[in-house]
């Protein structure tokens, strides 16, 4: 019958076992496990010193006259967009020392970039750059080519559901409040002229 029974493995460890002592009574309570004798690496009785490099720190919120400073230092940058570059198209007569004289004479902070085709970019910073050479380009008669930047972009409104006749009148009443230059032009439509009422776009002045 031995061989049906199934046995499993005991392993003696002194340290599970109840003591001698203790009779049937103490038997019902859980076993008490002897806690090993092993001492952590790290003494917590025992502050180890540390050194904050944060604490100069202004704290949010706080009135310390101190640390004022260091607050009103904080302003957002505002972004100016991506200034694109002006291409030039290298007259014949130019060379590299008549582009960068002629540039020179606007603004000393560009890049050039020279490209195929006898083209060069002239490669910007700051918008104020960009309009100088652009108007100077202008003067000089050199022939480039440039996009309209960001803040040179006037607003712009499409109004719908007005009849077709008000075109006029619509460029009188934007006038009475304040926008003496602005635009109005009537868009084109699938119905053609026989729309009643077509969509406007208003170009605002800034």
């Amino acid at each position: 019958m031995d061989k049906y029974l199934s046995r499993s493995s005991s392993t003696c460890s002194l340290s599970s076992k109840r003591p001698a002592g203790e009779g049937p009574d103490d038997w019902r309570a859980p076993k008490r496990y002897s806690a090993h004798g092993r001492q952590s690496k790290f003494d917590n009785s025992r502050n180890l010193p540390t050194q904050n490099k944060f604490q100069d720190l202004p704290i949010d919120g706080a009135t310390n006259q101190e640390n004022k400073e260091y607050q009103d230092a904080v302003v957002g940058i505002k972004k100016t967009g991506h200034i694109p570059p002006i291409i030039l198209d290298i007259p014949k007569e130019w060379t590299h020392e008549i582009i960068k004289n002629t540039i020179c004479k606007y603004t000393n902070r560009f890049h050039l970039q020279y490209r195929n085709g006898g083209k060069v970019a002239i490669i910007y910073y700051s918008s104020d750059a960009h309009q100088a050479v652009k108007q100077g380009l202008l003067n000089e008669g050199a022939p480039f080519l440039t996009y309209t930047r960001k803040d040179e972009k006037l607003p712009k409104v499409i109004i719908r559901g007005l009849p077709e006749y008000v075109e006029v009148e619509l460029s009188a009443e934007l006038e009475k409040f304040g926008f003496k230059d602005a635009v109005v032009k009537k868009l084109k439509t699938r119905g053609g002229d026989s729309t009643p009422c077509p969509p406007f776009l208003v170009q605002l002045s800034k």
